[in-house]
């Protein structure tokens, strides 16, 4: 069985294919609350919850996903520096969010606020949030939707999106 590669899909959003769902979400959309960045995430509340959006979007969240996930906050830069209890505390918070496929599309915009204006840490982001979503090694198409909206959300091209699955995929392959 040949496995499609995310390079094959164009990550550009087309208009007359977006879902019904793409109206409540939107980059800058009217439907959050983004006069002020009320409730602004800090970074590492922002990449936290990012790594726990890719474990929950296909709509379970399996406690070896949530292994997963602290695996990879003990190995950051960003994350490393929180104590477990830190950890725990934003675990708590997040995952009421996690519940609907749309509450996980909100926390994501809501946490990419912190990155996307800055284009490396948007990208180490991004990478971050795909190691997650590649782990079991299986995209469903909820995750490859959610790839697509991160970057959107991120400032992301489409072009360098797929560049950076590319390198992810080609890493998990060895």
């Amino acid at each position: 069985m040949a496995r499609q590669r995310l390079s094959d899909t164009d990550f550009r959003v087309d208009g007359k294919a977006k879902k019904k769902d793409d109206t409540v979400v939107k980059l800058g959309g009217t439907q959050l609350p983004l006069i002020g960045y009320i409730d602004a995430l800090s970074k590492e509340e922002s990449l936290y919850s990012l790594l726990f959006c890719a474990s929950a979007v296909d709509g379970k969240l399996h406690a070896d996903e949530i292994a997963e996930v602290n695996a990879l906050a003990v190995r950051t830069t960003t994350l490393g520096k929180c104590s477990t209890k830190q950890l725990q505390k934003m675990q708590e918070a997040i995952e009421p969010q996690l519940d609907e496929h749309i509450k996980v599309l909100r926390l994501a915009e809501k946490a990419s606020r912190a990155f996307r204006n800055n284009e490396k840490r948007a990208a180490s982001a991004f990478m971050h949030t795909l190691d997650i979503l590649f782990a079991d090694r299986d995209l469903t198409e909820a995750e490859k939707y959610f790839i697509k909206r991160l970057a959107e959300f991120l400032k992301i091209p489409a072009k360098k999106a797929s560049q950076y699955v590319d390198v992810l995929m080609t890493k998990n392959e060895h």
